[in-house]
This record gives structure tokens, C-alpha cells and sequence, in this order.
């Protein structure tokens, strides 16, 4: 799967955030990636950027380096939950959850 990190620095803040503490009168998604998933990192930047999110949504992380990329697994099994603090964030935390893999609610 190809991996393109597009979320908005302030998007990546609020779900940071909310994992923290939830906003009374934000909007939630639930999600899981039952099974192991891999995303195809190009560039060496973007693979910290991309552990560092997935370790922030609960998922548990293995990196392999070859080929000149890297490939970061990722699986969370149980169902957890993000606040966020709006609906538009919501849907696109959804979209990017979707995109890379996982089941959402």
C-alpha cells in the first residue's frame, strides 16, 4: 500500500491532542486494523512522521529498511476511539484511517 502523508499540520495536532483529552463538543471515530497493514515510505522524513502517528493512534509498529525505502507495519486490534475538534477534521481522519487500511465507525 502507498503511503502519502497529507494530512495538515494542524489536523495532526488535533488528533494529538484529543488522544489526550476529548473535546466535550467534538466528533469521534472509532477504529481498528485488525490485522497487520504495511505503508511504503519513500522518503526517510516521512517514516518518523509516520511512526510517530501510528504510536499516537495506539498502533503497535515494525519498521523494515530495504530497497532504498522503508516499509512500516502497523496493527491496532481493538477498537479505540479519537475525539476531534470539529466535523471537518473528523472526516479527515476518517478518510486518511480508511485510506491506509483501517475499519472505522
Amino acid at each position: 500500500m502507498l503511503f502519502q502523508i497529507t494530512m495538515s499540520a494542524i489536523a495532526l495536532l488535533s488528533i494529538v491532542a484529543s488522544t489526550v483529552t476529548a473535546a466535550e463538543s467534538g466528533e469521534s471515530v472509532a477504529y481498528r486494523a485488525k490485522d497487520w497493514k504495511s505503508m511504503h515510505v519513500e522518503k526517510e522524513a516521512d517514516t518518523q512522521r509516520t511512526i510517530d502517528i501510528l504510536k499516537k493512534l495506539g498502533c503497535e509498529t515494525k519498521v523494515d529498511q530495504h530497497n532504498g525505502h522503508t516499509d512500516v507495519s502497523f496493527r491496532s486490534p481493538e477498537w479505540k476511539e479519537v475525539t476531534l475538534d470539529s466535523h471537518e477534521n473528523a472526516d479527515q481522519w476518517e478518510q486518511w484511517l480508511t485510506r491506509n487500511g483501517f475499519q472505522t465507525l
